[in-house]
């Protein structure tokens, strides 16, 4: 099993202005350096998280055959695919190797999506048995997209951890340091709990 990145954001869930308000910098000749900042606390944050927060594309390779989950309420086991990032916007393909070795695609009628609760899921639709797989490695992969949408829909609270985690960043730029150090800034951590999802 394994998640990869297919295709990253194009920008960031906070603008260079918003960024550079909240650090109080005027001059122009760090924005280059202020946007590595902001992708670095985007990427650990959203790590921290299990989350992607602006729509990204993703491969999820599932091994040896369909999973299946036990439904605590039923206490039955179901075939369901439990997609490893959130929030789940779309599924764009789900293919498979057969028996015989060949790749094939799942037809999109074949398969529902739900991405309405904390973590995405996929359901065979109503009367399919799905097709049997080849016993290997990557035999399932999941291509989907992920994410809150455009900036303007990243809640509030993460794009406020994003600036603050930035300052931090621009603040220490070392490694190490003879001062005091602390750990990741508590606002930070207190803002994103909410939001952090476990596979």
């Amino acid at each position: 099993m394994g998640l990869s990145l297919v295709t990253g954001p194009e920008t960031e869930p906070a603008s260079l202005a918003e960024v550079k308000a909240h650090l109080r910098v005027d001059l122009g000749d760090e924005e280059e350096l202020i946007l590595g900042k902001v992708a670095a606390a985007r990427s650990y944050l959203e790590e921290i998280c299990g989350r992607s927060f602006l729509l990204s594309t993703w491969d999820y390779a599932i091994d040896n055959c369909w999973p299946w989950i036990l439904d605590l309420d039923t206490q039955c086991h179901q075939q369901v695919i439990e997609i490893p990032k959130a929030p789940l916007s779309s599924v764009t393909s789900i293919t498979y190797v057969d028996t015989a070795g060949a790749t094939q695609t799942l037809a999109s009628n074949q398969y529902v999506v739900d991405g309405t609760g904390a973590i995405g899921r996929i359901y065979p639709a109503y009367g399919v048995t799905w097709p049997d797989v080849r016993i290997q490695n990557r035999a399932i992969t999941v291509r989907f997209v992920a994410g809150y949408g455009a900036a303007t829909a990243v809640p509030q609270p993460i794009k406020q951890a994003l600036l603050l985690l930035t300052a931090h960043f621009h603040t220490n730029r070392e490694p190490v340091t003879d001062k005091t150090a602390a750990e990741l800034p508590l606002a930070v951590s207190s803002l994103i709990a909410p939001f952090r999802v476990y596979f």
